[in-house]
């Protein structure tokens, strides 16, 4: 007899001489029933069926009626293992469970376990859950996944879902024998839980079960209660790593494991895009399936300025799903993730109090719990595409509330060498030429730290004037902003213009001469401070120093080397140089 979708079959064996029967009879869900005389089998044939675990019991053993209850649960306990579709391509799935195995192996069974799966929106969670109950909810005497619970909860009360699992326990105890004297050994998946509300089913479950039960709970929010409602262990979801995202790319839009050759640039753009998150990597790859070469180029530089809508509504509900000033914060570490992300957990806390977000610390930790960023070993992380569409929110809402247009150009000097004469005549040049120009007149660098006003400020710009003045390298602020310039630049979200004042590039780019001597009086000045930081400013004292840009050395005519650093500057910008205004 062949299984349906529907159910399968359970033949019983009665009074059956076993070894005339082919193996291929035989199969696990068998129920035997046989006399004891078929006991004594050849060692080979008992070999032959210990590869299965049919239901089997001899009428010496048991009477008729204890036999008919057996047989009653054995088919309720079938009726009740429902294999759960995991994913089209499970990629990665199998090595996430084996760690859950691992965690459950290495637990003692003398209580409850309870592990909440934490990530991101579309890491898999459920997925995984899925998973495990499939492999290991049979060895249970109740199984349960109860999906989404958070929709669920829009159209129920908590009492409501409360009294539903109530009522599925106590089904379960009337329906298999002697439960109800014993308690329940149980495998139950609460899926998508995000409020703690939603939480509080949890108590219910754990009273009801006996030791060595197992609740997996999926969640995108780490609650400060979970550990306090009886969760043991927190499993946080990572992202695919390479290899995987490849495979998973190549079965959703090759339909096999191994993706063509010809497309192999295209792919890594396609991996590199979606940053480990599974959801996307099947979305993208979804789309791309079965376009030619030439239309994926189009479509993945579509995808990066537009992220896919699917895509892009799950992350936003992650955005959506915390508090305003959090949001808001979340909002500007995003758009300034470009500066931000690397950063020490304490240096970002710092910006963020100079900004005003004088609880920065428990607003950061809210963000982590709700896995919209992280830290690893200190270090600020945050998804692409987390960072992709925070910087578009916080676009649209900033210009709704500011109107602010961009810096056309950013200058970046100095302040001691050069403010009271070539800059100021620099400046008022370029606003002459009608473009809009952020000097820093106000210190706003001048903290612990280069602040995220001026962060921004680099952000915003169009092009960056850098003023490499001998002394240049002596200010931490300047190297820093030098740092953000030439990121913005590798980014190409940014052009730069370098101005070689009275030293030369090649000292720029070695770090030699008296301009070498400035950056190196600094390090030494704040060996500690600076350790990190060394190596990264001088990478981009070296890129910056390879730039074409203009060597100003001993000029006698400085108002001529300004007037050809503007018509460079608008040549840049791709716009006609305006006429000067007339200053009476």
């Amino acid at each position: 007899s062949e299984k349906s979708l529907f159910g399968g079959s359970s033949p019983l064996f009665w009074f059956v001489d076993l070894t005339r029967l082919e193996s291929t009879c035989i199969e696990e869900g068998v129920i035997l029933l046989i006399d004891p005389m078929d006991a004594a089998m050849s060692s080979e044939n008992q070999e032959s069926q210990s590869s299965f675990n049919p239901y089997r019991t001899t009428m010496c053993d048991v009477n008729e009626s204890k036999v008919i209850e057996d047989i009653v649960g054995h088919v309720t306990s079938l009726l009740d293992s429902t294999h759960l579709f995991i994913a089209d391509h499970p990629v990665g799935v199998n090595s996430r469970v084996q760690d859950l195995i691992q965690l459950i192996n290495n637990h003692k069974s003398d209580d409850v376990l309870v592990i909440a799966l934490w990530g991101m929106a579309g890491i898999g969670k459920t997925t995984i859950a899925k998973a495990l109950y499939n492999q290991l909810s049979r060895n249970f005497d109740v199984r349960k996944f109860v999906p989404n619970i958070s929709e669920r909860m829009q159209t129920l009360s908590r009492v409501t879902l409360r009294e539903e699992l109530r009522y599925f326990l106590w089904e379960k105890v009337r329906k298999v024998p002697n439960l109800d004297q014993r308690g329940l050994k149980a495998f139950l998946v609460l899926d998508n839980v995000r409020s703690q509300i939603e939480l509080e089913v949890l108590p219910l479950s754990l009273e009801c079960f006996l030791p060595g039960s197992i609740i997996i709970i999926t969640t995108r929010i780490k609650h400060d209660r979970l550990h306090e409602l009886g969760v043991s262990h927190i499993y946080r979801v990572k992202e695919m790593d390479y290899n995987e995202c490849v495979e998973l790319f190549s079965w959703t839009a090759f339909k096999k494991a191994t993706p063509e050759r010809s497309f192999s640039l295209l792919i890594n753009y396609a991996v590199e895009y979606s940053d480990g998150l599974p959801l996307a990597l099947v979305a993208v790859g979804s789309a791309l399936s079965e376009e030619t070469i030439e239309e994926w180029e189009t479509l993945l530089e579509r995808f990066n300025t537009f992220p896919l809508q699917d895509v892009r509504k799950i992350l936003k509900e992650s955005i959506d799903s915390v508090g305003y000033s959090e949001k808001k914060m979340f909002l500007e570490l995003a758009y300034l993730s470009h500066f931000l992300v690397g950063m020490d957990r304490n240096d970002i806390s710092k910006l963020l109090k100079e900004a005003g977000y004088h609880d920065a610390p428990r607003a950061i930790k809210v963000l982590e719990e709700h896995s919209l960023l992280w830290f690893n070993k200190d270090k600020l992380c945050m998804h692409r595409l987390l960072q992709h569409i925070g910087r578009e929110i916080y676009l649209k809402e900033s210009s709704i509330e500011s109107q602010q247009k961009p810096y056309d150009v950013f200058l970046s000097f100095r302040g001691k060498e050069t403010r009271s004469k070539f800059i100021s005549h620099l400046h008022a040049s370029l606003e002459n030429a009608g473009l809009y120009v952020f000097k820093d007149d106000n210190g706003l660098a001048r903290g612990e730290n280069i602040s995220i006003s001026l962060m921004k400020a680099i952000g915003e710009s169009k092009t960056s004037i850098i003023i490499l003045s001998p002394n240049y390298a002596s200010s931490r602020w300047c190297l820093q902003e030098l740092e953000d310039i030439m990121l913005c630049c590798k980014n190409k979200t940014q052009k730069v213009l370098p101005v070689f004042y009275c030293t030369d590039p090649s000292e720029v780019r070695s770090q030699t001469g008296k301009f070498g001597q400035a950056f190196d009086n600094l390090v030494k000045k704040h060996p500690h401070k600076l350790k990190v930081k060394d190596q990264i400013w001088r990478n981009a004292l070296c890129e910056v120093g390879g730039l074409a840009g203009f060597v100003i050395r001993k000029s006698r005519n400085e108002s001529e080397d300004v007037k050809n650093i503007v018509e460079h500057v608008t040549h840049m910008l791709d716009m006609k140089e305006l006429l000067l205004l007339i200053i009476p």
